[in-house]
């Protein structure tokens, strides 16, 4: 039954791929229908296969009807004459990020066997931290083709969501057994990344135009998750097994202290410089960061637990 499930969800969803290109006009309706059918094909394969985690597959659920609201409204918004982007895409699009990437780390608490899951939170900390040293430092002081700093911040929050889309997902493909599941996982987690990449270009060169080839990678982004979550082996990804004990470092303990008073530190110098221009990059940074830390905190309570059980 597998199978034949697969395969009409692959019929149809190539079907769907084809009108993207070949009827742009109808863009709106097209990418309603793709990001339904994936975030429906997620929660059918949840409820076939019970895993014992559903918690991680509702996140990607929650992810990709994210997108697909944003790809909507972005494409009703693109076929009127005038009309710009509405701020509520923005905030559709980079809820994917937070949502997709809380999913492939959820994933990693049981089955995918991560030894050093309290480094990977660091390094996802101090890779934050350093986005937004950089941005706030290099970027943002030599980015003029964007007419105010609104832009700017907002461009940045997608470059970091992009770079823990990455990482999660390279983490997530490294550590699992190589199965059907972690490869679809990881490839449509890649191909969202690229896509926002030629859009970036795309957009600074004043060249994007909807039905592009840009385009692809959010299709392949929708096709593999949903295929993912149809495979049968998915319940085998959030199965339980036993973890080794991990000793925290004295060495990534000062990386985490040090990251987190970067956000503080950005933000008490670009006020003794004078107005704030990255307010609400620091923000976003800060609130990812302390989800982060939370995280760490929920899994040393968790292993306390078992070592006084």
């Amino acid at each position: 039954m597998s199978t034949r499930i697969t395969a009409g969800y692959m019929t149809l969803m190539a079907a769907l791929g084809v009108s993207v290109f070949a009827a742009p006009a109808w863009a709106a309706l097209t990418w309603s229908a793709i990001g339904a059918i994936s975030a429906g094909a997620i929660l059918l394969g949840t409820r076939l296969y019970a895993p014992c985690r559903r918690g991680p597959w509702w996140l990607l659920a929650a992810g990709v009807l994210a997108m697909a609201a944003g790809d909507t409204i972005f494409a009703v918004a693109a076929h009127r004459s005038g009309d710009t982007s509405p701020a509520i895409v923005d905030a559709c699009y980079l809820a994917i990020f937070p949502l997709v990437s809380a999913g492939f780390i959820q994933l990693t608490r049981t089955s995918v066997v991560l030894r050093d899951r309290t480094r990977l939170l660091d390094l996802l900390t101090f890779t934050c931290a350093t986005a937004l040293l950089s941005w706030v430092l290099v970027l943002s002081p030599g980015l003029h083709t964007y007419a105010n700093n609104v832009d700017k911040s907002t461009l940045l929050a997608y470059v970091l969501g992009d770079l823990l889309m990455l990482v999660t997902s390279v983490r997530l493909a490294v550590a699992a057994r190589r199965t059907s599941v972690v490869v679809l996982l990881a490839f449509g987690a890649w191909a969202l990344v690229a896509s926002d990449l030629a859009y970036a270009f795309a957009d600074l060169s004043g060249g994007w135009q909807s039905g592009g080839p840009d385009e692809l990678g959010y299709l392949l982004f929708y096709v593999s998750l949903g295929a993912a979550a149809l495979q049968p082996s998915m319940a085998h990804l959030t199965m339980p097994v036993d973890a080794d004990a991990v000793r925290a470092r004295r060495r990534w303990s000062m990386l985490l202290g040090l990251s987190l008073t970067v956000p503080a530190a950005l933000l008490l110098f670009e006020s003794m410089m004078g107005r704030p221009r990255d307010g609400m990059v620091i923000a976003v940074v800060t609130v990812l960061m302390s989800a982060l830390v939370i995280t760490q905190l929920s899994d040393a309570i968790a292993k306390h637990r078992r070592a006084l059980a």
